[in-house]
Protein backbone atom coordinates (compact mmCIF):
# COMPACT_ATOMS: atom_id res chain seq x y z
CA UNK A 1 0.00 0.00 0.00
CA UNK A 2 2.86 2.39 0.87
CA UNK A 3 4.61 1.52 -2.39
CA UNK A 4 1.45 2.27 -4.39
CA UNK A 5 1.05 5.58 -2.57
CA UNK A 6 4.67 6.46 -3.26
CA UNK A 7 4.27 5.66 -6.96
CA UNK A 8 1.08 7.71 -7.21
CA UNK A 9 2.72 10.62 -5.42
CA UNK A 10 5.70 10.45 -7.77
CA UNK A 11 3.43 10.40 -10.83
CA UNK A 12 1.49 13.37 -9.44
CA UNK A 13 4.68 15.36 -8.90
CA UNK A 14 5.94 14.58 -12.42
CA UNK A 15 2.63 15.58 -13.99
CA UNK A 16 2.56 18.77 -11.92
CA UNK A 17 6.04 19.70 -13.13
CA UNK A 18 4.99 19.08 -16.75
CA UNK A 19 1.84 21.19 -16.38
CA UNK A 20 3.68 24.04 -14.67
CA UNK A 21 6.35 23.96 -17.36
CA UNK A 22 3.72 24.15 -20.08
CA UNK A 23 2.01 27.10 -18.36
CA UNK A 24 5.31 28.96 -18.04
CA UNK A 25 6.10 28.29 -21.70
CA UNK A 26 2.73 29.68 -22.76
CA UNK A 27 3.23 32.73 -20.57
CA UNK A 28 6.69 33.25 -22.06
CA UNK A 29 5.33 33.08 -25.59
CA UNK A 30 2.50 35.39 -24.59
CA UNK A 31 5.00 37.85 -23.16
CA UNK A 32 6.91 37.86 -26.45
CA UNK A 33 3.66 38.52 -28.26
CA UNK A 34 2.92 41.38 -25.88
CA UNK A 35 6.17 43.05 -26.95
CA UNK A 36 4.59 43.37 -30.39
CA UNK A 37 1.10 44.09 -29.13
CA UNK A 38 2.28 46.82 -26.79
CA UNK A 39 2.29 48.96 -29.91
CA UNK A 40 -1.41 48.28 -30.27
CA UNK A 41 -3.62 49.40 -27.41
CA UNK A 42 -3.51 53.12 -26.61
CA UNK A 43 -4.84 54.15 -23.23
CA UNK A 44 -7.33 56.95 -22.82
CA UNK A 45 -5.52 60.28 -22.58
CA UNK A 46 -2.36 58.97 -24.24
CA UNK A 47 -0.93 60.06 -27.58
CA UNK A 48 1.62 57.83 -29.27
CA UNK A 49 3.79 58.93 -32.19
CA UNK A 50 5.86 56.34 -34.05
CA UNK A 51 8.57 57.48 -36.44
CA UNK A 52 8.75 54.27 -38.44
CA UNK A 53 12.24 53.56 -39.71
CA UNK A 54 12.01 53.61 -43.52
CA UNK A 55 15.55 54.88 -44.06
CA UNK A 56 15.93 58.40 -45.38
CA UNK A 57 12.20 58.92 -45.71
CA UNK A 58 9.11 59.68 -43.65
CA UNK A 59 6.34 57.50 -42.29
CA UNK A 60 4.91 58.78 -39.02
CA UNK A 61 2.09 57.02 -37.19
CA UNK A 62 0.09 59.10 -34.69
CA UNK A 63 -2.48 57.37 -32.49
CA UNK A 64 -4.80 58.13 -29.62
CA UNK A 65 -7.31 55.72 -28.11
CA UNK A 66 -9.84 55.91 -30.95
CA UNK A 67 -8.01 57.66 -33.77
CA UNK A 68 -5.15 57.03 -36.19
CA UNK A 69 -3.29 59.51 -38.38
CA UNK A 70 -0.46 58.64 -40.76
CA UNK A 71 1.92 61.23 -42.17
CA UNK A 72 3.59 59.95 -45.37
CA UNK A 73 4.20 56.33 -46.36
CA UNK A 74 7.92 55.88 -46.97
CA UNK A 75 9.26 54.21 -50.12
CA UNK A 76 7.67 51.60 -52.36
CA UNK A 77 10.50 49.32 -51.25
CA UNK A 78 9.63 49.77 -47.56
CA UNK A 79 5.86 49.28 -47.98
CA UNK A 80 6.00 45.72 -46.60
CA UNK A 81 7.93 46.92 -43.54
CA UNK A 82 5.34 49.63 -42.94
CA UNK A 83 2.50 47.12 -43.31
CA UNK A 84 4.19 44.82 -40.80
CA UNK A 85 4.54 47.71 -38.37
CA UNK A 86 0.91 48.74 -38.79
CA UNK A 87 -0.30 45.17 -38.34
CA UNK A 88 1.81 44.74 -35.20
CA UNK A 89 0.33 48.01 -33.98
CA UNK A 90 -3.19 46.62 -34.59
CA UNK A 91 -4.01 49.42 -37.01
CA UNK A 92 -7.15 48.47 -38.91
CA UNK A 93 -8.31 51.85 -40.19
CA UNK A 94 -6.41 55.06 -40.93
CA UNK A 95 -8.63 58.03 -40.17
CA UNK A 96 -6.43 60.59 -41.92
CA UNK A 97 -3.54 60.03 -44.29
CA UNK A 98 -1.45 63.15 -44.87
CA UNK A 99 0.98 63.14 -47.79
CA UNK A 100 3.29 66.11 -47.30
CA UNK A 101 4.67 66.21 -50.88
CA UNK A 102 5.19 63.98 -53.90
CA UNK A 103 8.75 62.66 -53.51
CA UNK A 104 9.23 58.90 -53.56
CA UNK A 105 10.48 58.69 -49.97
CA UNK A 106 7.16 60.15 -48.81
CA UNK A 107 4.55 58.67 -51.18
CA UNK A 108 6.26 55.53 -52.49
CA UNK A 109 4.26 53.20 -50.24
CA UNK A 110 0.92 54.93 -50.79
CA UNK A 111 -0.38 52.58 -53.50
CA UNK A 112 0.07 49.48 -51.34
CA UNK A 113 -1.25 51.24 -48.27
CA UNK A 114 -4.42 52.39 -50.01
CA UNK A 115 -4.94 48.86 -51.33
CA UNK A 116 -4.62 47.20 -47.93
CA UNK A 117 -6.07 49.63 -45.38
CA UNK A 118 -9.29 51.64 -45.27
CA UNK A 119 -8.45 55.35 -45.29
CA UNK A 120 -11.24 57.74 -44.31
CA UNK A 121 -9.62 60.96 -45.52
CA UNK A 122 -6.56 61.91 -47.55
CA UNK A 123 -4.88 65.30 -47.40
CA UNK A 124 -2.46 66.31 -50.16
CA UNK A 125 -0.62 69.54 -51.03
CA UNK A 126 -2.29 71.87 -53.49
CA UNK A 127 -0.04 71.42 -56.53
CA UNK A 128 0.33 68.96 -59.38
CA UNK A 129 3.50 67.43 -60.67
CA UNK A 130 4.35 66.06 -64.10
CA UNK A 131 5.97 62.84 -62.95
CA UNK A 132 5.29 59.11 -63.05
CA UNK A 133 5.22 58.95 -59.25
CA UNK A 134 2.54 61.60 -59.04
CA UNK A 135 0.41 60.04 -61.78
CA UNK A 136 0.64 56.60 -60.14
CA UNK A 137 -0.40 58.12 -56.84
CA UNK A 138 -3.45 59.83 -58.33
CA UNK A 139 -4.43 56.61 -60.09
CA UNK A 140 -4.17 54.66 -56.82
CA UNK A 141 -6.18 57.34 -55.01
CA UNK A 142 -8.93 57.25 -57.65
CA UNK A 143 -9.07 53.46 -57.45
CA UNK A 144 -9.37 53.51 -53.66
CA UNK A 145 -12.29 56.00 -53.69
CA UNK A 146 -10.83 57.69 -50.61
CA UNK A 147 -12.12 61.26 -50.06
CA UNK A 148 -9.32 63.67 -51.00
CA UNK A 149 -8.79 67.22 -49.84
CA UNK A 150 -6.10 69.52 -51.22
CA UNK A 151 -4.72 71.93 -48.66
CA UNK A 152 -4.45 75.48 -50.05
CA UNK A 153 -5.02 76.93 -46.59
CA UNK A 154 -4.98 75.83 -42.95
CA UNK A 155 -7.26 72.92 -42.02
CA UNK A 156 -7.94 71.68 -38.49
CA UNK A 157 -9.61 68.62 -37.04
CA UNK A 158 -9.79 67.10 -33.57
CA UNK A 159 -10.12 63.63 -32.09
CA UNK A 160 -9.75 62.28 -28.54
CA UNK A 161 -9.01 65.82 -27.28
CA UNK A 162 -6.08 66.09 -29.70
CA UNK A 163 -6.05 69.00 -32.17
CA UNK A 164 -4.43 68.57 -35.58
CA UNK A 165 -3.60 71.41 -37.96
CA UNK A 166 -2.52 70.81 -41.55
CA UNK A 167 -1.25 73.82 -43.48
CA UNK A 168 0.61 74.66 -46.68
CA UNK A 169 4.18 75.87 -46.34
CA UNK A 170 3.37 79.20 -47.96
CA UNK A 171 5.85 78.65 -50.81
CA UNK A 172 4.59 78.92 -54.40
CA UNK A 173 5.24 75.91 -56.61
CA UNK A 174 7.73 76.41 -59.43
CA UNK A 175 7.42 73.66 -62.04
CA UNK A 176 10.76 74.67 -63.56
CA UNK A 177 12.79 74.18 -60.40
CA UNK A 178 10.34 71.58 -59.04
CA UNK A 179 10.67 72.85 -55.50
CA UNK A 180 8.68 69.93 -54.07
CA UNK A 181 10.48 69.96 -50.74
CA UNK A 182 9.44 73.51 -49.97
CA UNK A 183 5.84 72.59 -50.91
CA UNK A 184 5.66 70.16 -47.98
CA UNK A 185 2.54 70.34 -45.87
CA UNK A 186 3.21 71.28 -42.26
CA UNK A 187 1.39 69.46 -39.46
CA UNK A 188 1.02 70.57 -35.87
CA UNK A 189 -0.44 68.44 -33.09
CA UNK A 190 -1.60 69.78 -29.74
CA UNK A 191 -2.35 67.39 -26.89
CA UNK A 192 -3.09 69.34 -23.71
CA UNK A 193 0.29 70.85 -22.77
CA UNK A 194 2.28 68.79 -25.28
CA UNK A 195 2.90 70.10 -28.78
CA UNK A 196 4.43 68.63 -31.93
CA UNK A 197 5.60 70.17 -35.22
CA UNK A 198 6.12 68.05 -38.34
CA UNK A 199 7.87 69.88 -41.18
CA UNK A 200 8.16 67.44 -44.08
CA UNK A 201 11.16 68.36 -46.24
CA UNK A 202 11.01 72.15 -46.23
CA UNK A 203 14.27 73.85 -47.07
CA UNK A 204 15.50 77.42 -46.64
CA UNK A 205 12.54 79.16 -48.28
CA UNK A 206 10.01 76.94 -46.52
CA UNK A 207 11.69 77.54 -43.18
CA UNK A 208 11.60 81.29 -43.82
CA UNK A 209 7.85 81.14 -44.49
CA UNK A 210 7.33 79.04 -41.37
CA UNK A 211 9.25 81.55 -39.24
CA UNK A 212 7.08 84.34 -40.61
CA UNK A 213 3.85 82.60 -39.64
CA UNK A 214 4.63 80.95 -36.32
CA UNK A 215 5.26 82.71 -33.05
CA UNK A 216 5.08 79.77 -30.71
CA UNK A 217 7.26 76.97 -29.40
CA UNK A 218 6.82 73.21 -29.75
CA UNK A 219 8.00 70.42 -27.47
CA UNK A 220 8.90 68.15 -30.36
CA UNK A 221 10.21 69.02 -33.82
CA UNK A 222 10.49 66.61 -36.73
CA UNK A 223 13.57 68.07 -38.35
CA UNK A 224 13.05 69.15 -41.95
CA UNK A 225 14.57 67.24 -44.87
CA UNK A 226 16.19 64.41 -42.93
CA UNK A 227 18.61 66.62 -41.02
CA UNK A 228 19.91 68.82 -43.81
CA UNK A 229 21.50 72.02 -42.51
CA UNK A 230 20.13 75.26 -43.97
CA UNK A 231 21.23 78.86 -43.43
CA UNK A 232 18.20 79.47 -41.23
CA UNK A 233 18.15 76.14 -39.38
CA UNK A 234 19.49 77.79 -36.23
CA UNK A 235 16.77 80.45 -36.47
CA UNK A 236 14.20 77.65 -36.70
CA UNK A 237 15.53 76.00 -33.55
CA UNK A 238 15.70 79.34 -31.73
CA UNK A 239 12.07 80.01 -32.64
CA UNK A 240 10.59 76.57 -31.96
CA UNK A 241 12.78 75.82 -28.91
CA UNK A 242 12.08 72.06 -29.00
CA UNK A 243 12.89 69.74 -26.13
CA UNK A 244 13.17 66.84 -28.57
CA UNK A 245 14.18 66.61 -32.22
CA UNK A 246 13.61 63.58 -34.45
CA UNK A 247 15.68 63.14 -37.61
CA UNK A 248 14.58 60.60 -40.23
CA UNK A 249 17.89 59.66 -41.87
CA UNK A 250 19.77 56.46 -42.69
CA UNK A 251 23.32 55.20 -42.33
CA UNK A 252 24.25 56.12 -45.92
CA UNK A 253 22.71 59.60 -45.63
CA UNK A 254 23.20 60.77 -42.08
CA UNK A 255 22.07 64.09 -40.68
CA UNK A 256 24.46 66.97 -41.28
CA UNK A 257 27.29 66.95 -38.73
CA UNK A 258 26.89 70.73 -38.33
CA UNK A 259 23.28 70.18 -37.31
CA UNK A 260 24.29 67.56 -34.77
CA UNK A 261 26.84 69.88 -33.22
CA UNK A 262 24.27 72.68 -33.13
CA UNK A 263 21.70 70.48 -31.38
CA UNK A 264 24.28 69.35 -28.86
CA UNK A 265 25.46 72.90 -28.17
CA UNK A 266 21.83 73.95 -27.60
CA UNK A 267 21.25 71.03 -25.22
CA UNK A 268 18.45 69.58 -27.38
CA UNK A 269 17.87 65.84 -27.19
CA UNK A 270 17.81 64.43 -30.70
CA UNK A 271 17.18 60.97 -32.08
CA UNK A 272 18.21 59.78 -35.54
CA UNK A 273 16.52 56.77 -37.13
CA UNK A 274 19.91 55.91 -38.67
CA UNK A 275 21.14 55.11 -35.16
CA UNK A 276 18.02 54.30 -33.16
CA UNK A 277 15.73 52.60 -35.67
CA UNK A 278 12.07 53.44 -35.22
CA UNK A 279 11.49 56.06 -32.53
CA UNK A 280 8.36 56.17 -30.37
CA UNK A 281 7.09 59.17 -28.45
CA UNK A 282 4.44 58.59 -25.80
CA UNK A 283 2.76 61.61 -24.26
CA UNK A 284 0.04 62.13 -21.67
CA UNK A 285 -0.42 65.85 -22.30
CA UNK A 286 1.96 66.73 -19.46
CA UNK A 287 5.21 65.41 -20.84
CA UNK A 288 6.70 62.89 -23.22
CA UNK A 289 8.73 59.71 -23.08
CA UNK A 290 11.03 58.55 -25.86
CA UNK A 291 11.69 54.90 -26.69
CA UNK A 292 13.82 53.58 -29.53
CA UNK A 293 14.03 50.18 -31.18
CA UNK A 294 17.74 49.87 -30.46
CA UNK A 295 18.16 52.13 -27.44
CA UNK A 296 15.68 53.55 -24.98
CA UNK A 297 15.72 56.99 -23.36
CA UNK A 298 13.13 58.91 -21.39
CA UNK A 299 12.82 62.36 -19.88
Amino acid sequence: MDNKLTVLLSVFIILSVIVIGAILAVQSQSGQGDDRRDRGSIQNGTLRVDFIDVGKGDCILIRSQNHTVLIDTGYKETADDVAEYLDASEVGVIDELILTHYDKDHIGGAKQLLSNYPVKKLYIPDYQKDSKKYKKLIKAVDKSNVPVECVPEEITFSADHVRYTVMPSGVAYDDKTENDNDMSLLVTVEHANDSYLFTGDIEEEGIRCLLNKTGRTYDLLKMPHHGRMEKNTKALLNSVKPKYVIITDDKENRADSKLRRLLESEGILYFCTSEKGSVTITGNGRGMQVKCDQNAKSD
